[in-house]
């Protein structure tokens, strides 16, 4: 049997939270993490592949693809900015603590089985060092590379090596009428699938 949040589930949640990860399972069947990616991510240059290297193992089992993020923080020399469809921040504050901050606002919640989707994808760069410890600087700052970025992704696909199946999820923001934000949620899955 597959799984797929109900509507019922999904309007239960959206009395605790303002983001949830709605998804279908499907079996993989041909499908790979790497070619699923090369057909989604035409267009999205802030898409995310996370690769398992581990396959059939528990720390290695999954696969994770995000695209269309909703909400990304980005810090450069000490500046961090969050950028939402709705408005973008800046801020100087300590870069963790406004990653924890941007954690806690953006992060979304779902049923057991959902669990896995809709989590920040992102990293630390070398040079984040520099936000907890003084080490000298004696390399030339490449520009274009961020010190910390991280993202919350609308559309997650994970990959079940064990069970050969695909959760596709899409992350809602319920900010008006629940039922439906669950309707389209649905239909933008249906498409992908």
């Amino acid at each position: 049997m597959f799984r797929t949040l109900t509507k019922t589930q999904f309007l239960t949640l959206a009395l605790q939270k303002n983001y949830i990860a709605i998804y279908k399972e499907l079996i993989a069947d041909t499908f790979t993490p790497i070619s699923a990616f090369e057909s989604r991510v035409k267009k999205d240059d802030t898409a995310m592949l996370l690769d398992s290297g581990l396959k059939f193992k528990e720390s290695g089992s999954y696969s994770f693809i995000g695209t269309n993020p909703y909400a990304t923080l980005h810090t450069k020399n000490g500046i961090t900015t969050i950028t939402t469809a709705k408005q973008q921040t800046t801020a100087t504050q300590p870069p963790l603590t406004l990653l924890r901050e941007f954690h806690q606002n953006f992060s979304c919640i779902s049923d057991e089985h959902g669990k896995l989707a809709g989590h920040m994808m992102g990293f630390l760069a070398y040079d984040a060092i520099r936000y907890f410890e003084e080490i000298p600087d004696r390399h030339v700052d490449d520009a274009t590379i961020p010190d910390i970025l991280f993202h919350f992704y609308r559309t997650n696909l994970i990959f079940n090596h064990e069970t050969n199946k695909i959760l596709v999820a899409i992350v809602a923001e319920v900010i008006t009428d629940s039922a439906t934000v669950y309707d389209q949620a649905c239909i933008e899955i249906d498409a992908i699938i």
